[in-house]
């Protein structure tokens, strides 16, 4: 079956943000070209389990993801961004994001580390140059977790008692300075 574009709907993008929770997530990794897997999947499914429903997402649910239908389910994707009004810019989608990953580790769904790795992924996935900054925060944690020591992070020094908060703090300040006005603000 051909993955129609169809008109942008009435979907709130609010509703959707509050409803099913990891789809900041979701846009993030689709925005900054990380490869489909599950994920993308168990997204949909979430959003069909909240009443997000139409044809289209049915479909791209029932997909197996792999490297041979990457392409398909990118443009699917995409497809169902903007069915679903989700298509925001990047800096909000990447905004969103870091709000997620906050709101995460306050709820102690996801360590420092992984709340970085996290954005240190999308950095790996999309080579952009705006994104390294943290790729030497998590290489600094890394390091600092193993050795004690680092030299990726040269604007504050950092130990291992003062990394975390650090990190949390960057990712707080950065949030706050960029936050769209329609995003949720439950990490307050």
């Amino acid at each position: 079956k051909r993955f129609g574009l169809k008109a942008c709907t009435t979907y709130s993008p609010i509703a959707i943000l509050n409803e099913v929770h990891n789809t900041p997530e979701i846009l993030a990794m689709t925005a900054f070209d990380v490869e489909i897997d599950q994920r993308w999947m168990d997204w949909a499914n979430k959003m069909i389990e909240a009443g997000f429903i139409n044809e289209n997402m049915k479909n791209f649910a029932g997909h197996v993801p792999s490297k041979e239908n990457h392409k398909i389910l990118k443009e699917q994707m995409e497809a169902l961004i903007c069915e679903f009004n989700l298509n925001i810019d990047k800096g909000d989608v990447l905004t969103n994001y870091i709000g997620f990953l906050l709101y995460e580790n306050r709820l102690g769904n996801r360590m420092v580390l992984d709340v970085i790795e996290s954005l240190n992924n999308l950095y790996l996935a999309s080579g952009i140059p705006e994104l390294q900054h943290f790729s030497h925060l998590y290489k600094a944690k890394v390091e600092l977790d193993r050795t004690g020591e680092q030299i990726f992070w040269t604007k504050e020094v950092l130990s291992q008692d003062n990394v975390d908060s650090y990190i949390i703090n960057y990712l707080l300040a950065f949030y706050e300075k960029r936050m769209p006005e329609y995003f949720d603000t439950r990490i307050a």
